[in-house]
């Protein structure tokens, strides 16, 4: 069970949980609540949310968590949420609301919800506190320390050019890339994203800033993430060649790089499809706007694109 004291949360709870028990034909899937089931008997496309009073002594194990962003969106609401792995007593709930979700009523965003609700099925569980392990939590078991880390070695973080919104903005456009297909490994891209100009001491001319973010990531490696030697070569040299305009073959490395080339427009920089390795890549150079996006919605979209990759 999710609890929240942000209504606009539990909403979004709510839609996700009504909408995969209804988009998902056959059992209902591990991640769906039994409301999401109930719910979604009462009518095509309705969510629920409920008013839960614990006990202020309550014992129950909570664990932080975030809402998932539905398929159609690309940033999380924010909103303190708690996973709780022991019932809550019938007694404790009261004060049901029923919803009319008007974008469940749409063609498009029914189409999405079902695209993807095999992966987020999957995904959600292990993410939230469950017992489901994936690709990504094994390369990256807590990514908010990592970003710490990050950040604290870091001479720019606040830049805004090449500093921590940047690191998000790749990011973001690297998640995409992965889910336009190939064979590139989410968790090195997302750790690229975040290494790759952390390191640079100017905002322009800086040659070296590329190795010292290798170093750095050598230097992590083994507490903050965990990767085969292989990849983490592939990591190293994707950080320490990414300014050098080059392209390669490699899926892994060819993400990263374009990743943060689509990215130039920041800097009013068109991104040149001639020095673009994937096909994904070239195809969405024209006229390219790389958005920022939430933090978690971030994480969540690699947690689904590992489990893409391993199914």
């Amino acid at each position: 069970m999710y609890l929240t004291a942000c209504v606009d949360t539990a909403y979004r709870y709510a839609v996700w949980s009504t909408g995969l028990a209804a988009a998902v034909p056959g059992p209902a899937p591990p991640a769906v609540t039994d409301v999401g089931r109930a719910v979604a008997g009462l009518g095509s496309h309705i969510a629920t949310v409920a008013l839960v009073r614990l006990p202020l002594d309550s014992a129950l194990a909570v664990e932080d968590a975030f809402p998932p962003p539905l398929p159609w969106e690309h940033v999380a609401t924010a909103g303190e949420c708690f996973y709780l792995r022991e019932p809550v007593a019938a007694c404790a709930i009261s004060g049901w609301r029923i919803h009319d979700v008007a974008e469940l009523h749409d063609p498009t965003n029914r189409r999405a919800l079902t695209a993807e609700a095999d992966l987020i099925a999957a995904a959600f569980p292990r993410i939230n506190g469950g017992d489901v392990d994936q690709g990504f939590t094994t390369a990256i078991p807590d990514p908010a320390g990592l970003w710490d880390a990050v950040t604290a070695a870091s001479p720019n973080a606040a830049s805004p050019w090449h500093g921590q919104s940047h690191w998000l903005q790749v990011a973001n456009v690297g998640v995409q890339l992965l889910r336009a297909g190939g064979d590139a490994h989410p968790p090195t891209v997302f750790l690229f994203a975040l290494l790759h100009d952390s390191q640079r001491q100017a905002e322009g001319n800086d040659p070296d800033h590329g190795a010292r973010a290798a170093r750095l990531a050598r230097q992590l490696a083994g507490q903050h993430f965990h990767l085969e030697p292989d990849q983490l070569d592939i990591l190293c040299n994707a950080l320490a060649r990414h300014d050098r305009g080059q392209i390669t073959e490699d899926p892994t490395i060819g993400v990263c790089w374009d990743a943060d080339r689509l990215t130039l427009s920041r800097l009013s920089i068109e991104p040149d499809p001639d020095r673009l390795s994937t096909s994904a890549g070239r195809s969405a150079a024209a006229g390219f706007v790389a958005r920022p996006s939430d933090w978690r919605c971030i994480v969540y979209r690699y947690h689904l694109a590992s489990v893409a990759r391993d199914t």
